[in-house]
């Protein structure tokens, strides 16, 4: 099937591992501040940066069959590892000094902890192109939305006023249209389910 026009890897030039820094922030911790307190997260300029992202990471022990996919198929695997966007773009790494970071994660503790489970794949269809992701498991159903809600709160600048719904994702590749659907239910004919707790959520900036 690989060999079928349409159906061919896009990006088998792309085998650099991605390389990005990252910073954890943990959830479920006891807060040291509130949030009206935080002063620092006031001052932040407001502009953003596309080399950073505030999303959820799975465990490295998880990567092996996500990286598998995403080195013959997907564009950005030498820019950034496999992850669930809270927001993109984020706030440059220039502006997150010890004080932001001490008041982001004192918000961020408020949040519990949840569990995701990745079992199937779908398609985000853009005209003749599309893009095949791992779908999101969340438990509770709605904790990773209670984060994304907290994350727009904390950082306005970087929603760029967009209101669409938040459609939690982890993206595996980008095919033709036409073969898109196909090649996700391929690839979750032979994805082995996982499931892991997710205790903190994480800065990730890419390096040039």
């Amino acid at each position: 099937e690989a060999g079928r026009r349409g159906a061919r890897p896009r990006h088998r030039h792309r085998h650099r591992a991605p390389a990005a820094v990252a910073e954890p922030l943990q959830l479920g911790q006891p807060a040291d501040r509130p949030l009206h307190a935080m002063s620092a997260l006031s001052k932040l300029p407001s502009r953003f940066s596309v080399q950073a992202a505030l999303c959820v990471q799975p465990p490295k022990e998880h990567w092996p069959p996500i990286q598998a996919v995403r080195k013959q198929h997907d564009k950005a695997y030498a820019r950034w590892p496999p992850h669930i966007n809270i927001l993109f773009p984020f706030v440059a790494e220039a502006a997150l000094s010890d004080a932001v970071l001490a008041e982001v994660r004192a918000a961020f503790a408020a949040c519990a902890p949840f569990r995701v489970r990745f079992s199937r794949h779908d398609v985000f269809t853009h005209g003749k192109n599309a893009v095949v992701h791992l779908v999101p498991e969340i438990s509770p159903s709605d904790a990773l939305q209670r984060v994304h809600d907290l994350a727009r709160k904390l950082f306005p600048m970087c929603t760029n006023g967009n209101r669409d719904k938040f459609v939690p994702h982890l993206t595996v590749g980008q095919w033709p249209a036409r073969v898109a659907e196909r090649e996700a239910r391929k690839l979750t004919r032979t994805y082995r389910a996982v499931e892991f707790d997710v205790t903190h959520v994480t800065i990730v900036t890419r390096t040039p």
